[in-house]
């Protein structure tokens, strides 16, 4: 396997069990792109070591994450509103997908979404 993809895993645990990866990361770039496109930024970003990883590296995961809990905080307000509504009205309804799996993560911004599935 390739050794970027075995360190993403090893990160990924790593933050999904609220711990810090002690590993180093071989190759910043390789690591960030595979980073950005699984959506793992702003979960990665929890599980590193500030002074094991490149200060460019930091940087990109760091302003990554801000977006990650901005683009959040926005959605979980939508969801509230869209489930508010919906109450009131008196229509049956569930959230699917992103919307209940953010609850299992150690913090609702880790969990990427780019939209509301509603049934």
């Amino acid at each position: 396997m390739n050794p970027t993809l075995i360190e993403l895993f090893q990160v990924t645990t790593c933050a999904l069990n609220k711990q810090i990866y002690q590993g180093a990361i071989s190759n910043d770039k390789e690591f960030y792109f595979k980073t950005v496109e699984n959506g793992l930024s702003g979960l990665v970003f929890s599980a590193l070591n500030k002074d094991q990883i490149t200060k460019q590296l930091f940087e990109h995961l760091q302003k990554d994450t801000m977006l990650y809990i901005l683009k959040d905080t926005l959605q979980l307000e939508a969801i509230e509103n869209i489930n508010k509504m919906l109450t009131e009205a008196e229509v049956k309804h569930l959230f699917l997908k992103g919307s209940r799996l953010k609850k299992i993560y150690p913090e609702t911004y880790m969990r990427a979404m780019g939209d509301i599935d509603l049934l």
